[in-house]
């Protein structure tokens, strides 16, 4: 539930929708997400994408590898298919 007016809680929700979609966009060549998976060395990560790394981390020792971050081969197959 959003409390205050309607105007201004639209406008904080789209803009940090769109602030989170500048990091993880697939679809975005210029999110971090994109960036990131076309370095080829050490990479600047922002705290955002770093939180969801370490959780994917995690996840993935917890799982005995069942749930597997490199996810890359999968998107681009469903693009493929699409």
């Amino acid at each position: 539930w959003v409390v205050g007016p309607v105007d201004a809680a639209e406008t904080a929700a789209l803009d940090e929708t769109e602030r989170l979609r500048k990091v993880f966009s697939l679809h975005d060549p210029e999110s971090e997400l994109s960036r990131l998976n076309r370095a080829s060395g050490p990479f600047a990560a922002s705290e955002d994408l770093l939180d969801v790394l370490y959780d994917y981390e995690w996840w993935h020792t917890a799982t005995n590898g069942a749930l597997n971050p490199l996810v890359g081969g999968l998107v681009r197959a469903w693009d493929t298919a699409g």
